[in-house]
């Protein structure tokens, strides 16, 4: 991000919840995110799904998620974990407090109908 200004402004001039996507890759920077966790900014770090992909074959990688699981309780951000693909995945996932998941072990992308459709399946 970088342009915090435009984040704390949307924020602050509207409802809307700030989410740093693929968080662990690229410029996610944590003086950024402690930044905007301080002014109220932001609610929700989304686990980039590169390093849930490895989840469960690499332990540095265990230790980064649960890591970033940890730091997201601390701030009092939520997370998600992307690219959920197996039932292994989520349970270990699960055992990290995430709070959030999404991948095709949950459900495949849908359109809206599918998704009310879906919904309804799960009452």
């Amino acid at each position: 991000m970088k342009n915090t200004e435009a984040a704390l402004k949307l924020s602050s001039n509207s409802h809307v919840t700030i989410a740093v996507d693929d968080f662990g890759t690229g410029y996610s920077s944590l003086k950024i995110v402690a930044d905007l966790v301080d002014k109220g900014v932001l609610k929700v770090l989304k686990i980039d799904g590169s390093l849930i992909r490895d989840v469960l074959s690499s332990h540095a990688i265990w230790k980064v998620v649960d890591i970033v699981s940890v730091l997201s309780k601390r701030l009092e951000t939520k997370t998600v974990a992307e690219f959920i693909e197996s039932r292994e995945e989520l349970t270990a996932i699960r055992s990290m407090g995430i709070d959030y998941c999404q991948g095709y072990y949950i459900a495949k992308p849908m359109t809206i109908h599918e998704l009310v459709a879906w919904i309804k399946t799960l009452q």
